[in-house]
């Protein structure tokens, strides 16, 4: 059996995977926002490292999969209500609703401040990370939204694949293959220092790994017929993303096997979660995810993490749930009823010389 037929797109829980990798970047961030030292790593890579890895690798897979089934106008439609309402409301909850508590106790809050917060960083690219002196004393004083700064690299990747596949011709897995390489190449260059130095040094890193992992993804769904779906493959694929990620060439060798291990699990157990959570009912990943840094915040604000890096995760995870919740059920949702995707269907798709068949509105199930 291949890869292909194994993943069933009623039945996975690519959801409840994202769940539980924004739950895991919660509990990485626990440390450093608490300002105590222990944060758990592999090899060079901490846990949340090694999450979003796995985030960039599902959305490969599923974007393009949307893309391949999707006109331009439809797909780029999708993409944009998935990405910023949700964010542009947790942008404005930050600054009018997390800082001005935080100023209850700390001060330096104003309107200003927060519609400069909000301003400053509504497109996407992060340029202000604090709002006014709302942080002052806490041990992380530098960001109230750390981990949003992935969202653009994440954006630019469907930008990517929406425009290289509006060229029928470069409709390719092997095309697809060639970007994955590009990536794969650029991730070598930043490992041996070999890029030019032209000021962009972090980006240009940043650029190549997301690059690599989510091309990674697509590949991994081009080439789905021919990947196996076996339990051989599964154990492979472990050894070699963790040992490649504790010689520290995760980023140039574990991309592919991240991606398999995350179609594989997903498919090999449907159920990982609650039925309602697993079959995208309800999707508070990408909430937890946004918010999660803020909430901890707040948590450190009404120092509960003086009793323990337990107690930290603890009133973190928990305190970030109901945000995500209701992120998700007011905004998320609502707004994904516009996208008019199409519905899921047996159609055939050309792809160069290839035909194959594609089961439509692959996101139903696992929405991105």
């Amino acid at each position: 059996m291949n890869l292909g037929q194994f993943f069933d797109i009623r039945a996975n829980s690519l959801n409840s995977l994202r769940l539980l990798f924004a739950t895991v970047v919660i509990v990485s961030h626990s440390w450093p926002v608490a300002g105590v030292s222990g944060e758990p790593y592999l090899g060079d890579m901490n846990y949340g490292e090694i999450a979003v890895a796995g985030f960039f690798a599902i959305s490969g897979f599923l974007i393009t999969g949307s893309r391949l089934n999707n006109d331009l106008v439809s797909y780029s439609r999708a993409r944009l209500l998935r990405i910023f309402p949700g964010f542009w409301v947790c942008l404005a909850v930050s600054a009018f609703v997390a800082a001005p508590i935080a100023a209850t106790v700390r001060g330096g809050w104003t309107v200003a401040d927060a519609l400069g917060y909000v301003y400053s960083n509504v497109t996407l690219v992060i340029r202000q990370w604090t709002i006014g002196g709302t942080l002052d004393g806490a041990p992380r004083t530098d960001s109230w939204n750390g981990p949003v700064w992935t969202l653009m690299y994440e954006f630019s990747c469907y930008i990517l694949i929406g425009a290289l596949f509006t060229i029928p011709r470069l409709r390719s897995r092997w095309v697809v293959l060639t970007a994955f390489a590009f990536f794969t190449l650029g991730c070598v260059a930043v490992k041996l220092g070999v890029l030019p130095d032209t000021g962009l040094g972090a980006k240009m890193e940043n650029a190549t790994q997301f690059g690599a992992l989510f091309f990674a993804g697509a590949v991994t769904f081009m080439f789905r017929d021919r990947i196996p779906a076996s339990t051989f493959v599964f154990v492979g694929a472990l050894f070699i993303s963790v040992a490649s990620i504790a010689a520290n060439w995760g980023d140039v060798i574990a991309p592919l096997g991240v991606a398999y291990l995350c179609i594989w699990i997903s498919a090999r157990f449907p159920r990982l979660l609650v039925e309602r959570i697993g079959d995208g009912s309800i999707d508070i990943s990408y909430g937890m995810y946004v918010y999660g840094w803020a909430v901890q915040q707040l948590v450190v604000l009404a120092t509960l993490d003086q009793y323990g890096i337990g107690v930290m995760i603890a009133a973190s995870v928990i305190g970030t749930v109901p945000i995500a919740t209701l992120s998700w059920f007011a905004i998320e949702k609502p707004a994904l009823r516009f996208k008019n995707t199409r519905q899921p269907v047996e159609v055939r798709e050309t792809m160069g010389s290839e035909t194959r068949t594609e089961a439509d509105g692959l996101e139903r199930r696992a929405r991105t």
